[in-house]
This record gives C-alpha cells, sequence and structure tokens, in this order.
C-alpha cells in the first residue's frame, strides 16, 4: 500500500516564489543556507540568531513565512521549542520546519519530528542535500494551498480523498505521514537501527467517509487516532495516519507489542466514546498487524518496503473486534 502523498518528486520542479527564515546562533550556517537556498532559485531568506529572535520576526510579520529553518541548540531557546511554537498558531499549522543540526542522538531527532518538523538535516550539509529539502517543503506547500482552497463543510469525498494521508492534528506524538518517512530515513543516516513499527486499519472507516461531511470526518478520525494512541500506551510512540483507514505507529522495540490486542482496546475505546450525530462507532473497528522489525534502510525504497511489509500484515487480519463487556478488566486502558 502506497498512500497518495501531498507532493510528488519529479524531474521537472522548477523554484517558486517564497519566503524562507533561517534561524540558527552561528552565523556561518545562517550565511550557508542563507546563500544555498538563495541560489536554487527566487527565495527570499531571511535570519535571525536565536528562539527569541525568531519570535519576534514571525509575530511582528504581517504576511506569514512560507517555511524555516531551524537550529536545534540555542542558547535561550531551542529549536524543537520553537518548532511547538510556531505549530501552535494557526496559520503555521501545516508550514514546512525543518530542522538543521549536529545533533543525531534518538531522542533529538524523535522530539524535532513530535514537535512538527517535516524534515531533519544533520550538520555538515552538502547542498544537493539542502535542495532535495528544498523542492519537498515547495512541493508541500503547492499541495497545502491546493487542499486549503477545497470548502472544509462539502462532503468529504469533494475535499480530500479517502486515500489521502490526512494530518491529524493535535494529538501529541501524532504526526504527518510525510514526517513519519523521512523521520525513519534519518533514524537510518545516523545508525540509529533499532527501531519497531506496527499497523492498524480502522475498518468501516469507508462507510463513514461516505455519509459525514469532511470537517466531520476528520472529527471521527482525529477520535480514532487519540483512542488508538492511548491504546499503545507508549509516551514516546510516534503515529501517522497513511490514508485508507490506515494507520503506522513507530517504536524503538517491539518487545511487549501485540497489534490485536491494541487494536481491540482502541475499537472498544472508540465504541465507548460514541461520536455526535447519527454516525454509530460500533459501525468501525481496528485491526492490528504484526510489528515488523527494521534496520538498516540505506537502500533506495527500503523505508516503503519496509512500510508496505507492516501494512501488508494488518491486511491478513481480518477477525473483527466484537463487543466486549465495559467491565472486563481485561480490555481496560490505564
Amino acid at each position: 500500500m502506497q498512500p497518495r502523498n501531498r507532493y510528488d518528486s519529479d524531474s521537472d520542479w522548477q523554484p517558486a516564489s517564497l519566503t524562507m527564515l533561517v534561524v540558527d546562533d552561528d552565523e556561518i550556517a545562517c550565511e550557508l543556507l542563507k546563500a544555498g537556498l538563495g541560489a536554487f532559485g527566487n527565495y527570499k531568506v531571511e535570519s535571525v540568531n536565536s528562539a527569541a529572535e525568531a519570535m519576534e520576526a514571525i509575530t511582528r510579520r504581517t504576511r506569514p513565512y512560507d517555511c524555516f529553518f531551524l537550529d536545534i541548540e540555542m542558547p535561550g531557546g531551542s529549536g524543537i521549542e520553537l518548532c511547538s511554537w510556531i505549530k501552535s498558531h494557526e496559520q503555521y499549522r501545516e508550514t514546512p520546519a525543518i530542522m538543521v543540526t549536529a545533533r543525531s542522538e534518538r531522542a533529538f531527532i524523535r522530539d524535532a519530528f513530535a514537535a512538527g518538523a517535516i524534515d531533519y538535516i544533520t550538520k555538515p550539509f552538502d547542498m544537493a542535500e539542502l535542495r532535495s529539502r528544498a523542492q519537498m517543503a515547495e512541493r508541500l506547500i503547492a499541495a497545502t494551498r491546493e487542499t486549503g482552497s477545497a470548502s472544509a463543510n462539502g462532503p468529504a469525498r469533494q475535499s480530500v480523498g479517502f486515500d489521502e494521508a490526512i494530518v491529524i492534528e493535535g494529538i501529541p506524538g501524532v504526526i504527518d505521514y510525510v514526517a513519519m518517512k523521512n523521520y525513519l530515513k534519518q533514524l537510518s543516516r545516523s545508525r540509529l537501527f533499532s527501531t519497531a513499527l506496527v499497523a492498524f486499519r480502522l475498518d468501516g472507516l469507508n462507510h463513514a467517509y461516505g455519509r459525514l461531511s469532511a470537517r466531520e470526518f476528520r472529527a471521527l478520525l482525529t477520535l480514532a487516532t487519540r483512542k488508538l494512541k492511548q491504546a499503545i500506551g507508549h509516551p514516546d510512540a510516534l503515529i501517522a495516519y497513511a490514508g485508507e483507514g490506515c494507520f503506522i505507529a513507530e517504536l524503538e522495540s517491539v518487545t511487549g507489542l501485540d497489534g490485536a490486542d491494541i487494536a481491540r482496546k482502541a475499537s472498544l475505546a472508540l465504541w465507548n466514546a460514541g461520536f455526535p450525530g447519527s454516525f454509530d462507532c460500533t459501525t468501525t473497528a481496528f485491526q492490528g498487524g504484526t510489528p515488523q522489525r527494521i534496520g538498516v534502510l540505506f537502500s533506495h525504497g527500503a523505508v516503503d518496503r519496509s512500510l508496505d511489509v507492516a501494512f501488508a500484515s494488518v491486511h491478513h487480519h481480518v477477525d473483527r473486534p466484537r463487543a466486549i463487556p465495559a467491565n472486563d478488566s481485561r480490555w481496560s486502558i490505564a
């Protein structure tokens, strides 16, 4: 399964007019980024040297920035904290933020993506790497603008495809599917090979898609994602919605992971929560796949192949969880 991404990589890419903000306390790094991005085309690149200066620049700006390149370690506030602050503003919820840092530890990478970063570049970087990130960011911006032009109040099928990897907002540890793929690539680049993937599918979501408005469909999807995150129970787990009712969760280890058990708990929690309006949540149910341990992902297409294996495992599980008594402690969620 390969859900539809919000951008496509093609050879005829041409840079558009975008305004970018570089935030780094290292003046040399700022100049390198400004020179590199400026050389790619019609980009206006501004730079500041601290999180505080970035907040001031963002606050006083009348037209929002189109993209951010953020260092992590800076005096007076980290780039991860700055990324969270940026993403807390409605106009920047889907604005690409790319971390550019010398830190390659798993905790920094995980926290950066959890804060809303779409990608991660480790210093020292080369211009080809920077250019590829600029291309990705621009396609993401174009796709977001196209999606934003559709009405959010019409039927879901008129504004978003069922196969689209919708961004679920407002739940800690839930990230963009594009960001999830970039996160897995970065773990491999940093030689952090202890990674587990487990896929889930919400059966019956296609019926909700046909009946609910776009706003109602997103609300149901957000509710289901929240219950799935709670059922997984690992505070450091990252989750992304991949489209077609499918989710992918990343954890550091497969130890103690039981996809089917998690799915049953998430289904029960969703049924008990209910959904405003006429839609009956008990017509949906999660299915859980077999946890997959993944290792080196350097080869071309390795991330996609690892995700395909995880998604294939969930499609082999077809047993629908039955209604479980609310007082049955086997399915209680701590």
